[in-house]
């Protein structure tokens, strides 16, 4: 299990956790409290859902049981409290920074070489002098281009029953990237990596497996992902078509090749481009 965030950490000691009803088919009971990160009205809200092992029916109808919201007000007090945790933290960590910064550094010893360089291969030398300080082009080396703003989360629906509608979570990303072993709940509503799971591959146009440490790099802001036990088929998803149609023109990045051109007759296709001469 991974440790909760500070942020999250200090927001459940706000809100009492619910008593949870033990399961009438034997199965684990998982809590979580939502941050209120998709929905604001959600904060503080805590959810469960049952662990019930693939392909079998689980006693939540709908997959996730939500406790009551809390009062306008009382969301507007746990935003302000959060933030203002948020704020006392982020001034530590730049207090603790900046006494890092002032502090001396040592010296470092550099190794010596047990031999001279031969004079054959001498130390290369830049062309043209250093900028000196203070001046525009030593000002253009120095300026850092923005760092544009990257998705932190992705959608994940998840086939647990036969004949169900998917579960839908949210997954966070690092660097863009997902990583199926270290998300706790998904771990937990799947059996991941006990359980065989595949995901649905939107360049091969398939499901494929999910091995123990696979991970998924997501490209557009409007990607999610699907996934299903390794035994289902589309038979046994309900509105997979309407998922999998989100990908019907995926585009592998980075492609460079050429589009093929459709013609009248037919719908046959053609490269635009020359043959190479044989």
């Amino acid at each position: 299990m991974n440790v909760d965030s500070p942020r999250k950490a200090y927001l459940k000691t706000l809100v009492a956790r619910p008593d949870i009803p033990s399961c009438p088919k034997g199965y684990m009971h998982c809590v979580e409290m939502c941050m209120g990160a998709k929905k604001l009205e959600n904060i503080g809200r805590y959810y469960y859902f049952c662990k019930a092992p693939p392909g079998q029916a689980r006693c939540i109808a709908h997959g996730v049981h939500w406790f009551p919201m809390h009062s306008p007000e009382r969301q507007e007090e746990l935003r302000a409290l959060l933030k203002a945790f948020g704020e006392k933290a982020a001034a530590k960590l730049l207090r603790r920074s900046s006494s890092t910064l002032a502090a001396k550094p040592r010296p470092i010893s550099l190794p010596v070489a047990s031999s001279p360089l031969p004079r054959s291969s001498p130390l290369p030398r830049s062309s043209s002098p250093l900028p000196a300080l203070g001046s525009s082009r030593f000002s253009s080396l120095q300026a850092m281009p923005a760092h544009p703003d990257v998705k932190k989360t992705v959608k994940i629906y998840i086939y647990v029953e036969k004949n169900d509608d998917a579960l839908e979570i949210e997954g966070l990303l690092e660097h863009s990237t997902y990583y199926f072993i270290e998300d706790d709940t998904f771990c937990e509503l799947t059996d991941f990596p006990d359980a065989s799971w595949v995901i649905y591959d939107p360049v091969k146009k398939s499901f494929i497996g999910i091995s123990t440490f696979s991970l998924q790099k997501i490209y557009g802001s409007d990607d999610f992902l699907v996934v299903r036990p390794d035994s289902f088929t589309d038979r046994d998803c309900p509105g997979i078509d309407a998922l999998l149609s989100h990908f019907a023109d995926y585009i592998r990045p980075g492609s460079q090749k050429r589009k093929r051109s459709h013609t009248d007759d037919g719908g046959k296709s053609s490269w635009k481009g020359k043959r190479r001469a044989i």
